[in-house]
């Protein structure tokens, strides 16, 4: 017997702002959907639309419960994002997922066509990016094609989220690197601390400020936005309580 699904169409609106994580709920905005209502507070970046979008719709999300707030990323096989929505009411969500633009050939925005799509979902009572697996209700797979339209549950992995797992200072990584675009520096603390995340040049002259904020103890991240950035070798450094560490990133245009 063959199943026909009838599922409305959203429409998601893009802005083009370039947005960093992890930042703390200021004074005076308390609840999750504020914090999501924040453009400057979002968890994962907008991503700027090019053309000929692919659609996903979230039908249900299965392995914990989700809240208003909670955000669904898209991301390539080289770390960069080319999609992301914030969940607000009951489902279904939708996501575009954006194709990289042909006439920009030094930067990679978003997608190649038949490349591999890594779903996120970013839980904001945990402060914890997910995996999530995907059982096709429409499509056949996580695959993206510009104009395709895929409807999916999907099942978030809680494998790597064990409370009994210690925790430690230590800045995990730069993805993807060398990069041309943008960045996604991941970290994790050991417990709550008040934490900067800087980036210099190998002379030691500061050329980005992305985290300087007091952070929960978890895995976090944040996005380094090379546009404005000359190609070169770059230094990111993480501070906290009197302890440091420091990761080489290479920029290339």
């Amino acid at each position: 017997m063959t199943c026909r699904y009838l599922i409305p169409v959203v429409v998601i609106a893009f802005s083009s702002a370039a947005l960093t994580a992890g930042a703390e709920i200021p004074e005076g905005s308390h609840t999750i959907t504020e914090r999501a209502a924040s453009a400057d507070l979002r968890h994962f970046p907008d991503v700027p639309p090019t053309y000929s979008s692919m659609s996903i719709l979230f039908n249900a999300i299965a392995g914990m419960d989700v809240v208003d707030g909670a955000e669904l990323a898209c991301f390539t096989p080289g770390g960069v994002i080319g999609g992301a929505t914030v969940i607000e009411g009951d489902p279904p969500w939708g996501m575009a997922a954006w194709p990289d633009d042909e006439f920009t050939e030094d930067v990679v925005e978003g997608f190649h066509d038949g490349e591999a799509i890594r779903l996120l979902y970013w839980d904001p009572v945990n402060d914890w990016e997910l995996e999530m697996s995907a059982e096709f209700l429409q499509g056949g797979g996580l695959v993206f094609h510009p104009n395709d339209f895929i409807v999916i549950n999907v099942t978030l992995s809680l494998d790597d989220k064990d409370p009994a797992q210690p925790l430690e200072f230590s800045l995990i990584g730069v993805y993807p690197n060398p990069f041309n675009s943008t960045a996604r520096i991941e970290y994790s603390l050991q417990r709550r601390a008040d934490v900067h995340l800087t980036v210099y040049d190998l002379v030691g002259r500061k050329v980005a400020g992305l985290i300087d904020a007091n952070l929960t103890a978890g895995r976090h991240f944040a996005t380094l936005n090379g546009d404005l950035l000359q190609s070169g070798i770059y230094l990111v450094a993480l501070e906290s309580e009197n302890r440091r560490e420091v990761m080489k990133a290479l920029l290339i245009k």
